[in-house]
């Protein structure tokens, strides 16, 4: 979904028109379309929540979902994988994004 880290308004959801207010995403019948909270969000949350590392937390998002996924070359930064990540900094924002093996953006705030 679109919505993530934008302001108020519609948005889209595969196919569906979603509007997004006061912190929610919702359908037009008013169903939950899901979350609007960025990974750097999320990251914090988690951390707060479980006190866990974010060495720990970034492993919840990358190499376990890769995994389960079967995503041979993804989730794990080493020799012969894809480099596919994000560079995060002390807050969990993102200040360097790579993509297929190359660095797609720097100095990001998403």
């Amino acid at each position: 979904m679109r919505a993530p880290g934008c302001p108020e308004g519609i948005s889209e959801l595969g196919g569906q028109e979603v509007i997004v207010k006061n912190g929610a995403a919702r359908l037009t019948n008013g169903a939950l379309a899901g979350s609007i909270i960025t990974l750097p969000e999320a990251l914090q949350h988690m951390r707060n929540a479980t006190h866990c590392s974010m060495l720990d937390i970034c492993k919840m998002v990358s190499t376990n979902p890769a995994k389960q996924l079967k995503l041979a070359h993804d989730g794990s930064i080493k020799v012969g994988n894809n480099a596919n990540f994000a560079v995060l900094d002390n807050h969990g924002r993102c200040v360097q994004t790579f993509s297929s093996n190359h660095l797609s953006s720097t100095n990001l705030l998403i």
